[in-house]
């Protein structure tokens, strides 16, 4: 049995898996990974080797015109694309990573579909004691994105401005800051092991995109025993619990500034360990499903 893994780049932060490496950890997976979209298909239809099966990224890059059973992951919303429409027609099954991106799709009927949400490292992230970050005793928020519209970072900033006498985490990849007294900006990418410390050192994580497809951040913090305050997308639209956070319906900054209240006026409310542990965004449930499909998929 082999299944190739198919995508570009891994460019996550050295030290940190993505999906597509815990998919490699899969007893009969192959890397295929590390060729640029633009020639990534090519280079698979021109492999000359033999697979049983190919797990492919559906972003990106077109249809692979090859002999074999597909499978397609699709995280990403892009679902007026031409060519992600022609990778979804292209392939033998279509697997979300949440039933809020599928529904996204719902109008091209597709019917060969599954909803398998991403897996997160339940044995990193886990609650352990740390010092303060912040020289205070008031309550810690972190929020993680860019800045940009997507992730709705202009309105973190806003509510950051807003609650002056709450100390706020920032982390962007890209290495973006905000430049208020009140935050702690970690510009650049961090390791597993250095996000699980800042969720450790945070008392709530806060999302204020609206059009987030998981939001694997604040399963994160979840896993972590901090709540997680969000709007009504991704996982917050799938498995939500009142006992994991607080939804908040309007991403509006006087919405997500009550939201930090309720957090902060009752944390004992909350288990967001507890819950999330019962979903499928546990690496050791998402293993279980990637495996029992690859048999399926292999078998029939």
């Amino acid at each position: 049995m082999e299944i190739w893994i198919v995508n570009d780049y891994l460019t996550c932060v050295p030290g940190t898996k993505t999906f597509w490496h815990m998919l490699l950890e899969i007893e009969g997976t192959i890397d295929k990974t590390g060729v640029p979209f633009n020639r990534l298909a090519e280079t698979i239809e021109n492999d000359p080797g033999n697979c049983d099966l190919i797990i492919r990224n559906m972003s990106f890059f077109r249809p692979i015109k090859r002999r074999v059973k597909q499978i397609g992951f699709l995280q990403d919303r892009a679902e007026d694309d031409p060519t992600q429409i022609a990778v979804c027609k292209s392939v033998d099954l279509i697997v979300f990573n949440s039933e809020y991106t599928k529904q996204a799709y719902s109008k091209w009927g597709f019917e060969n579909t599954k909803v398998i949400p991403i897996g997160v490292n339940e044995e990193l992230f886990r609650p352990y004691p740390l010092a303060k970050l912040f020289p205070n005793d008031m309550p810690t928020g972190i929020f993680v994105g860019d800045y940009n519209q997507t992730k709705g970072t202009h309105i973190f900033e806003e509510v950051a401005r807003r609650k002056s006498y709450i100390n706020f985490i920032y982390v962007s990849k890209q290495g973006y800051t905000i430049n208020l007294p009140n935050v702690r900006n970690f510009p650049g990418g961090l390791d597993e092991q250095r996000m699980a410390n800042l969720y450790n050192q945070a008392d709530f994580s806060i999302m204020c995109s609206p059009v987030e497809t998981l939001h694997l951040s604040s399963i994160e913090a979840c896993l972590c025993d901090k709540p997680a305050i969000g709007t009504n997308t991704g996982w917050f639209a799938d498995y939500f619990s009142p006992t994991a956070g607080v939804v908040v319906p309007n991403p509006s900054v006087e919405e997500f500034c009550k939201a930090i209240d309720q957090v902060v006026e009752s944390p004992s409310s909350f288990s967001p360990r507890e819950h999330i542990l019962t979903t499928p965004f546990v690496w050791s449930n998402c293993r279980s499903a990637w495996k029992a499909l690859i048999e399926e998929m292999i078998g029939g």
